[in-house]
C-alpha cells in the first residue's frame, strides 16, 4: 500500500483479530469503540486511536457506531510514534479535522491529493502531541501525589499493563521517572535559590526532608547541604 486512505466504518460486536502492513487513524463521529491489542483490552474508546502497522488488533462495538478511518503507509506517520497503540483526545483540532473529513469522504474508501494534503497536517499534530498523555501529566504534577491508578486510567489501561508498558516504552517505570524528575528539580533549586531543605522537599512533591535527603544519598551519595556547597562552590 502506498497511498492514503480514508473511509466511513461501522463495527459489529463480533471482534476480529488481523494485523496489517500500513497503519490506522481511527477519528470518532459517533459510538464508541472497544480495541483488543495483544493482552490489552481498551473499552469503550472514544478518543483518536493509532494503530501502528504490523500490530494484531480487533475493534468491535456494541451500540451504533461511525468512525473515519486513514489508511497510510507507515512512513507518512511521524517516527517517534513507535509500534505502541496510541490515545489522543478529540479537542478542537481534530473536530475540526473531523468536519473537514465529513465534506471529503464519502460512502466508500476515498483517495485524493487534499485528504494527502490533510493527512500531512494530521501527521504534524501528532508529532507534536507523541509525548503519551500520562507522560505529560507528569511532567506537569510530578510535584504531586501521583499514583499508577491515575496515570493507567489517563491511558485506559489496567495498572499492571500501564507499568510494563511505560518501562518499555521509557526505560524507567513511573515511580522511577517521576523520582528522577523531582531529583533533577531539587538539584535546580538548591543551586539557585536560598530555600531551606525542607521547602524544598515540598516543592518536589516530598512531605518530609528526610525523603529528599535519602534521595540524594542513593544518587549521588551526598545529602542536599552538600550538594548545594559544593555547586555553590564550582560557581565562584
Amino acid at each position: 500500500m502506498d497511498t492514503i486512505l480514508c473511509e466511513r466504518r461501522t463495527y459489529d460486536d463480533k471482534p476480529f483479530t488481523h494485523a496489517h502492513s500500513y497503519g490506522q487513524l481511527i477519528i470518532p463521529i459517533h459510538g464508541a469503540l472497544s480495541i483488543s491489542v495483544d493482552q490489552m483490552m481498551v473499552e469503550k474508546q472514544q478518543n483518536i486511536v493509532f494503530v501502528p502497522p504490523e500490530t494484531a488488533h480487533s475493534f468491535y462495538a456494541q451500540a451504533v457506531n461511525q468512525f473515519f478511518v486513514f489508511d497510510a503507509p507507515g512512513f507518512y506517520f511521524p517516527n517517534g510514534l513507535g509500534g505502541c497503540l496510541r490515545f489522543y483526545s478529540l479537542d478542537g483540532r481534530w473536530q475540526a479535522i473531523r468536519c473537514l473529513l465529513a465534506e471529503e469522504v464519502g460512502n466508500g474508501p476515498t483517495s485524493s491529493h487534499r485528504l494527502t494534503d490533510l493527512f500531512r497536517y494530521i501527521s504534524g499534530l501528532l508529532e507534536q502531541d507523541q509525548g503519551s498523555s500520562s507522560l505529560n501529566y507528569i511532567r506537569h504534577n510530578f510535584d504531586k501525589s501521583i499514583t499508577i491508578d491515575q496515570l493507567a486510567a489517563i491511558e485506559h489501561f489496567n495498572p499492571t499493563y500501564y507499568a510494563e508498558w511505560f518501562k518499555r516504552k521509557y526505560g524507567a517505570s513511573p515511580i522511577a521517572y517521576i523520582r528522577h524528575l523531582r531529583f533533577d528539580k531539587a538539584k535546580e533549586l538548591l543551586a539557585s535559590t536560598d530555600y531551606t531543605i525542607m521547602q524544598i522537599a515540598q516543592q518536589v512533591g516530598y512531605e518530609n526532608q528526610s525523603t529528599l535527603t535519602k534521595l540524594f544519598q542513593k544518587e549521588i551519595g551526598i545529602t542536599p547541604r552538600e550538594y548545594r556547597e559544593k555547586t555553590r562552590k564550582w560557581v565562584k
